[in-house]
């Protein structure tokens, strides 16, 4: 009965973990760098990569629906040169490139927080403004540890540093103005086009956010990347790919049938991790990983955005 109930609802182990930490540190007295990093590098490894490794599943499934061919070499050729351009963009241009990627996230974000809802303007709208509100919300209430990397990220460009300097001071303002534009977007939004609330889910979600305010800041973002967004992006891939509708008591297997698909691909993935993390040891210790890390990160995210449209629209 719990791992039916754990099958059905999978964020309840991410709350449970959430609130261990919470725990943990309040017994303590704070948490360890060890145990931040094992945190965050046990959810990127389990949750994190696989979300994303199911991408060309699902440009297949998408090709099948529409009628078209699909061919998997040409399709990791499109994937790595997306990733290729992306990247020389971030050369070229990199606080314009900063600002796409937290602009694509803040959609992604809310995109899966707020699922089923029909691509009209108002939805539309709606989903980025609660993506954006989330975003900056887990940054913005752990300001004091964002800001440091606000300034490695961008390598110190004047023009980030003031932006973010000017929401820090003005924080509180900040998610109070993108709180009302939502509620706003939303009341509209559904007034037009009603879709269905789900209770419980809203909740788990409201419970995850709540557990990142009293989290610092690595685990807080990888207990809802991992543990929320990934979480329900597996879900709606499930579904996306079954032939009929998904179980009406998922089972633990079938999850697990869904993370099997991930192995190849994300094997593939911390390979080249872990030949980077040796790399730099061994060659540029001296060098800040951080821009490196985060610039590899957000090249991985914008192809899966790409496909995560198509099987959205579809």
């Amino acid at each position: 009965m719990v791992l039916q109930r754990i099958a059905a609802s999978p964020t309840l182990v991410s709350i449970a973990l959430g609130a261990g930490l919470v725990l943990m540190q309040q017994w303590n007295g704070g948490l360890s760098p060890l145990v931040q990093m094992t945190f965050f590098g046990l959810l990127l490894g389990l949750t994190g990569i696989p979300h994303g490794a199911l991408d060309h599943l699902v440009e297949q499934e998408t090709a099948r629906k529409e009628q078209r061919p699909f061919h998997l070499f040409p399709f990791l050729g499109r994937y790595l040169l997306t990733m290729a351009l992306y990247g020389a963009l971030w050369l070229v241009f990199p606080s314009g490139s900063l600002l796409f990627f937290l602009l694509m996230s803040a959609w992604h974000f809310g995109e899966t927080d707020l699922e089923k809802a029909p691509p009209t303007w108002p939805w539309n709208l709606a989903r980025f403004t609660l993506g954006a509100l989330v975003l900056l919300g887990i940054l913005l209430l752990h300001r004091a540890e964002t800001a440091p990397l606000v300034a490695r990220i961008s390598g110190g460009n004047a023009a980030v540093q003031a932006t973010w300097d000017f929401l820090a001071a003005q924080a509180t303002a900040t998610l109070a103005t993108l709180a009302l534009a939502f509620a706003t977007l939303l009341a509209v939004a559904y007034r037009q086009h009603p879709i269905a609330i789900n209770g419980g889910r809203a909740a788990r979600w409201a419970c995850i956010l709540l557990l990142t305010v009293w989290l610092p800041l690595l685990p807080a973002f990888a207990l809802y990347f991992g543990g929320w967004h990934a979480l329900n992006t597996f879900g709606a891939i499930g579904q996306y790919l079954s032939d009929g509708p998904p179980p009406v008591r998922p089972s633990v297997g079938y999850g697990l049938k869904i993370w099997a698909k991930t192995a190849l691909f994300t094997g593939i993935a911390l390979l080249f991790l872990g030949l980077g993390v040796w790399y730099w040891f061994r060659f540029w210790p001296h060098l800040d990983p951080l821009p490196v890390v985060f610039v590899f990160l957000s090249l991985i995210t914008l192809p899966h955005l790409n496909v995560m449209r198509k099987m959205n629209r579809g």
